[in-house]
């Protein structure tokens, strides 16, 4: 869907964004979410992938969420190949003020 294969694949991608983003609220899910096959690939693309800018914000803070819910989740999180990396460019180049603002949260 974020190559841009699936018809109406903008709202499909923000529709299971923001599900994520609420499930990244739930303090005891957060463990597991960061845990889950390919969820922390499809965190790391939000600074490679042309996603629309609500969702773009929404991933961020998805990561914000998880990074600031224990040492163990954000030793994992930005460790994995390209996170940190992506999550710098986002904070300093990204033209939306607020995923700037919690990419550098």
């Amino acid at each position: 869907a974020e190559n841009g294969n699936m018809k109406h694949a903008d709202v499909s991608i923000l529709n299971i964004t923001k599900v994520l983003l609420y499930l990244s609220r739930v303090p005891d899910l957060r463990a597991s979410l960061v845990r889950q096959d390919g969820m922390l690939d499809a965190m790391k693309r939000v600074a490679t992938s042309t996603l629309n800018p609500e969702a773009r914000v929404a991933r961020v803070r998805i990561i914000a969420n998880l990074v600031n819910s224990g040492e163990d989740n954000k030793r994992m999180i930005l460790e994995y190949d390209g996170m940190l990396d992506g999550l710098l460019r986002i904070a300093h180049l990204d033209s939306n003020e607020h995923a700037r603002e919690y990419a550098g949260v």
